[in-house]
């Protein structure tokens, strides 16, 4: 277990201020931001749009818990009694009208007893947007004006399955999907092909795929993987249990996994405390997390550099740029967010004017998102959006 030198205490550059900030009417449980900057978030099952430090519209009552943006198109599901499965319902960003609606269609014969079929993931892609619902079906759904539900196309399935609520999916290079459902992180191709399917003895956190391959922080460790080299069986690569911790066999939840096949295993760094939280890779195979208030940089399996940041929650990278969400480097300090560039030195760091977590506190509520020119970052209800430079 090879750990990293204590950081250098490093100077902060004044970074740049807000364009503007607001507290959302509640927590979202959901957040993402369009091309133009708008923030759409799912807040007590609305769809609340806001632009410029103010609410600009909202949509809907008791929307499921998905939500996707589409260039100009923002989709949403909601129940669509009495057909029992959800209407995907398109709206405009620029002011929330409706441009079309498309129904999941039933799956084989049904009756009042049958099971609701809800959406349970809605992906943006360059076409539109991908749905999986909780039958394990794929659609893919063309933005827009919809006739007859001709802008809803079936794209696949994973027999004898189904997926949850919580279940996540993201795309890597070649048109891999990355599915993360608890407890397990899965690749597919773009036939629904596994390629690799990760579960962890304790623990499993986000996933993210590279032309390297697949990083995650499973367990205590970092690991990359070699998708193409790990086949189908479920694997769990971390070096769980660890020397010198204790622990309890009965508590294993994978103990029947196999170890990753020759050759599927780039590298694994034992890194305690790594947050679970989405990660950024570097060119060549590095890997950037947070990790007890350190911004660290992991690369062939040993720490590359770390920087104090008080970072919590995702690491985002944007270019040659890194960006997190500070919760404070010494006691009392305010929430800030900060910028790194790709060797860990720091580019600026901007305290924000709302109330932060505590000592004990969830990454969940960290709110990080960006794209076009726009970086939203808050903590809760709290968020503010920057230009990005």
């Amino acid at each position: 277990m090879q750990l990293p030198a204590a950081p250098a205490a490093v100077t902060w550059p004044a970074g740049p201020q807000p364009q503007w900030t607001l507290t959302l009417p509640d927590e979202p449980s959901r957040l993402t931001v369009a091309q133009d900057g708008t923030v759409l978030a799912l807040i007590d099952g609305e769809l609340v749009a806001a632009r410029a430090g103010a609410i600009a519209w909202r949509f809907g009552q008791e929307l499921r818990n998905v939500l996707a943006v589409s260039g100009e198109t923002v989709v949403v599901a909601r129940r669509d009694p009495p057909a029992r499965h959800d209407r995907l319902v398109m709206l405009a960003v620029a002011d929330g009208s409706e441009l079309g609606a498309a129904v999941l269609p039933p799956d084989g014969e049904e009756d009042e007893f049958s099971d609701w079929i809800h959406a349970a993931i809605l992906a943006p892609t360059p076409e539109g947007v991908l749905v999986g619902d909780t039958v394990a079906r794929w659609f893919d759904l063309k933005p827009g004006r919809c006739d007859k539900n001709r802008c809803l196309r079936a794209a696949g399935r994973l027999p004898e399955e189904t997926l949850d609520s919580d279940a996540r999916l993201s795309f890597g290079p070649g048109g891999r999907r990355i599915l993360r459902e608890w407890p397990a992180v899965r690749v597919f191709d773009a036939e629904w092909r596994t390629l690799v399917a990760v579960r962890g003895h304790q623990s499993i956190g986000e996933a993210v795929l590279g032309p390297e391959g697949l990083a995650l922080v499973i367990d205590d460790d970092v690991v990359l993987l070699a998708v193409e080299a790990c086949g189908s069986e479920v694997l769990a690569p971390s070096g769980w249990p660890y020397p010198n911790r204790l622990y309890a066999r009965e508590t294993d939840e994978c103990s029947e996994c196999a170890a990753p096949p020759p050759g599927c295993q780039r590298w694994r760094s034992y890194q305690e405390d790594a947050h679970s939280d989405a990660l950024a890779l570097l060119d060549g195979g590095g890997v950037v997390v947070h990790i007890d208030g350190e911004t660290r940089a992991v690369r062939d399996g040993k720490p590359a550099w770390s920087t104090v940041t008080g970072g919590g929650g995702n690491v985002l990278r944007i270019g040659e740029r890194l960006y997190g969400f500070s919760t404070g480097i010494e006691e009392d300090d305010p929430p800030a967010v900060y910028a790194l560039d790709l060797e860990g030195r720091p580019q600026w760091r901007t305290p924000l004017t709302m109330k932060g977590p505590s000592l004990i506190y969830s990454t969940d509520d960290v709110v990080l998102a960006a794209a076009g020119s726009s970086l939203v970052a808050g903590f809760k209800a709290n968020i503010a959006a920057f230009a990005l430079q």
